[in-house]
């Protein structure tokens, strides 16, 4: 990332609102977003207004527009230096917010007309340099390109990237330790995931069967899918291809270039039984102790998937995948009933190890099935409208490495 930093080095990593543990994803963030720079003082006035205006409006913006592929950009103002304070803030945030933004409406800038509004103020001794509450940013004697990209991050909704050297969901975590993504130590761009939240990224493949995929760079727009999603009982990861090294804020690179693995709850799990920080980094999925995976390099979910990087390009990786789950799921328990002269099946949930449940396959004595996801669970399925006599409800849980379960059988006799 492009850069040029002020005369105030960054003291520590920025402190966000948003629970680093609970990212809280804000939706979709699209189109120009108008951002008020609202430089706020005592007195002293450390920084250029222009070298400001530079720094978000050239460098941030550009990152944004690249990262996002098109679909984002800054725009807005820069205040002069407003004289809002008597006396030094001490770390007030609640007096930055309002004293700033009475000293800004003052001078012809009404922070109601953008969306997003910064408050530059000289250093004081706080313990972050930058924090956001929802759609505003504190900076503390500090402003960078990377850390107005993060905390403008946090502004969109996004928590630190984190790392593990779990395979799993559910283990601790470094705070900010990845270092590819610039809401970690990264200067790079975000994680497929966060991307897909904002609605920047929408080629998504998730695969259905064992085979070979493509896989393009993330950095830059693709018509091939540019995250592979793999779903199981316990987790879900999303795969990403990095064809640039990672680099921290000093232009050092600390990974290599290749295919990522980040891993969050299952969907599954309905939150039941989840735990931890979602969209963790692997730090060590292979057991050579770094997060990249090379040509020929595999990660195992074991009893789940296996997933084997046969090339690598700065176009594209090829990946082949493969369920190795070979474990039937358990016979459905379920009820038939005859409710307003149709039948009703109600299926208990059940939790499945290995893929997970992929769908239900129900059947009405020798009509074709119907099959239905695996939220099927969560309301009664009618079944249509039976004529008297005996009949028979036949359901088959298929899970997504394509194991069928043995038929779970009801009777029901109609009147």
């Amino acid at each position: 990332m492009a850069r040029r930093l002020v005369p105030v080095a960054l003291l520590v990593a920025s402190l966000a609102v948003v629970p680093s543990a609970q990212p809280a994803y804000g939706g979709h963030v699209l189109g120009p977003q108008r951002i008020l720079v609202a430089l706020v003082t005592w007195g002293p006035q450390p920084f250029a207004r222009d070298d400001v205006r530079s720094i978000v409006f050239d460098q941030v913006d550009g990152f944004y527009r690249s990262m996002s592929y098109g679909k984002v950009s800054l725009t807005g103002d820069v205040t002069p230096w407003l004289h809002a304070f008597d006396t030094p803030v001490a770390c007030n945030l609640g007096q930055v917010r309002s004293d700033g933004s009475a000293a800004a409406l003052a001078a012809g800038y009404d922070r109601a007309k953008y969306d997003r509004v910064v408050f530059v103020h000289p250093e004081q001794n706080c313990p972050w340099s930058g924090v956001t509450q929802a759609a505003t940013v504190f900076l503390n004697g500090a402003v960078t390109t990377y850390l107005v990209a993060h905390e403008l991050g946090h502004s969109f909704g996004l928590g630190h990237s984190n790392l593990t050297d779990c395979k799993h969901h559910g283990c601790g975590a470094l705070e900010y330790g990845d270092p590819y993504d610039t809401m970690g130590v990264g200067s790079g761009d975000f994680s497929a995931k966060a991307k897909f939240d904002l609605g920047w990224l929408t080629n998504v493949a998730r695969p259905a069967k064992d085979g070979t995929y493509d896989l393009a760079p993330i950095e830059r727009t693709s018509r091939l899918a540019q995250a592979f999603v793999v779903t199981t009982a316990n987790d879900q990861y999303w795969i990403e291809y990095r064809s640039r090294v990672a680099q921290n804020d000093d232009g050092q690179q600390t990974a290599g270039a290749g295919v990522i693995i980040r891993v969050s709850p299952s969907p599954d799990l309905n939150g039941v039984g989840s735990s931890g920080i979602p969209n963790l980094l692997l730090g060590n999925p292979d057991g050579r102790h770094r997060p990249e995976l090379g040509q020929g390099e595999r990660f195992v979910d074991p009893g789940a998937f296996s997933v084997t990087v046969l090339q690598a390009s700065m176009s594209r990786a090829r990946l082949r995948f493969r369920w190795t789950d070979a474990t039937a799921p358990r016979t459905p328990r379920f009820t038939a009933a005859l409710v307003a002269g149709h039948v009703q099946v109600t299926l208990d949930s059940a939790r499945e190890i290995g893929s997970g449940i992929a769908r239900y396959d129900i059947t009405l004595d020798r009509r074709a099935p119907r099959s239905i996801g695996r939220d099927a669970t969560e309301d009664p399925v009618q079944m249509g409208k039976p004529l008297p006599g005996t009949h028979t409800v036949t359901v088959v849980v298929v899970d997504r490495a394509g194991n069928r379960s043995h038929a779970g059988v009801r009777h029901l006799r109609v009147p």
